[in-house]
């Protein structure tokens, strides 16, 4: 999943996530406790956890491949699976 392919109503939603997700860890209280205090279902909140961080590991590794490509670009060496990581980055 990538952010610009998401509509605005899931980037909000997402945003909204994002603000509940730090305000929780911020709190110092456990999950369950700080998700009991504000309603929020403790399993709506692992849910958007997990999806969140997917989104971020993609986003990471999408990253790594662009910048180590380009460093061998740069330094001369041909990268002969650049299509092959190409193609794995458009399905993350």
């Amino acid at each position: 999943m990538d952010l610009s392919s998401l509509t605005p109503d899931k980037q909000v939603k997402l945003q909204y996530w994002l603000d509940v997700i730090r305000q929780c860890r911020a709190s110092g209280l456990t999950n369950q406790i700080w998700c009991e205090q504000h309603d929020i279902s403790l399993k709506s909140y692992y849910y958007w956890l997990s999806k969140i961080r997917k989104l971020l590991k993609a986003r990471f590794i999408r990253f790594l491949i662009t910048f180590t490509s380009s460093i061998l670009r740069k330094e001369g060496y041909t990268c002969r699976s650049t299509k092959k990581y190409q193609n794995m980055i458009r399905k993350i």
